[in-house]
């Protein structure tokens, strides 16, 4: 599949991660270097092969040669947004799309589920229910292995 970049320069985007490579390829997309960090720690540690970028054009140049199959992204940050998940999706139709932001209301909410995300979280993001929600939405082999702790 082509598509083009933000400099207008077209690539391909490979096939399906897991057959590719065996494995769920999840990306990690979010300008706060912190909250970033945590969230490709705690699912790095699950078993997950997690890439990160720290804005749309990043995960964009990342698409070549690791097409995810699951992306989780803030909305707020340097070419990201609702334009960023369009063009995502329309890069890798088959790609899962978790939004966590801190700059979101139910007007904001409604507008993800509408075009085509499957989760919603106001950050900070409680770790147990997005590792919840990944195991529902992306039903591949390292992703049905994330331990989902409860609490007492």
């Amino acid at each position: 599949m082509s598509i083009s970049s933000e400099r207008d320069q077209a690539f391909e985007v490979p096939g399906d991660p897991e057959e590719e490579f065996g494995y769920c390829i999840i990306m990690v997309v979010d300008d706060d270097e912190a909250m970033r960090s945590l969230l490709v720690d705690e699912l790095s540690e699950c078993g997950c092969c997690v890439i990160q970028a720290g804005d749309g054009i990043e995960a964009f140049s990342k698409l070549q040669s690791s097409p995810p199959s699951l992306v989780v992204t803030d909305l707020n940050m340097k070419s990201g947004g609702f334009e960023f998940i369009t063009r995502l999706k329309t890069a890798v139709p088959d790609c899962h799309v978790i939004v966590v932001t801190a700059f979101g209301d139910s007007h904001t909410q409604s507008q993800a589920r509408n075009i085509g995300v499957d989760g919603y979280f106001d950050k900070p993001v409680r770790m147990a229910d997005l590792k919840a929600l990944i195991t529902e939405v992306c039903p591949r082999m390292c992703c049905q292995h994330i331990r989902v702790e409860q609490n007492p």
